[in-house]
């Protein structure tokens, strides 16, 4: 018979199976070692598919984003230049930000997309002369480290990629 930490980890692991929203499970110490402390994330990776973003920034009282919001700008247009994606809305905070995106057919690479966004605006930052710090793994300590991401349920594709 399983214990009470056991069922309610596959009972959690269940719901996050049949979601398409990402699911953070923290497992117990009494899980199988391989599983120990790690926190699983359920991306939906349709090619071509329109998903839902929200980035925030570590410190959630800074203003950054909306104080530089021409280089967030043109990082998104580095980003864009290097792997094409429609941006179909955004909204552009404080210290998050919230985006819309249709992607081409055949691609579902939005974390590297992501990825270029952080490092162009951190650049463009570190040029302007904003006081940027480093953590003790030698990144900057400004993004949170993941993103969340889903897909709408019912969306009509835009017909930028047809």
């Amino acid at each position: 018979m399983a214990s009470n930490s056991n069922v309610a980890w596959l009972l959690a692991t269940r719901i996050s199976l049949s979601s398409n929203v990402i699911f953070m499970v923290y497992c117990s110490s009494n899980q199988p070692p391989e599983s120990n402390l790690m926190v699983y994330y359920r991306r939906d990776k349709t090619k071509g598919g329109m998903y839902f973003f929200t980035l925030t920034l570590q410190d959630r009282q800074s203003k950054v984003l909306t104080q530089h919001v021409q280089a967030l700008r043109r990082s998104f247009h580095q980003a864009k230049q290097n792997n094409p994606f429609s941006i179909n809305a955004i909204v552009v905070l404080p210290d998050h930000l919230h985006a819309v995106w249709e992607l081409p057919p055949n691609d579902n690479d939005y974390s590297t997309r992501w990825r270029q966004i952080k490092t162009y605006f951190i650049r463009e930052l570190h040029q302007s002369d904003y006081p940027l710090i480093k953590n003790k793994h030698n990144e900057y300590k400004l993004w949170q480290r993941r993103f969340w991401g889903k897909r709408p349920a019912n969306y009509t594709l835009n017909s930028n990629f047809k």
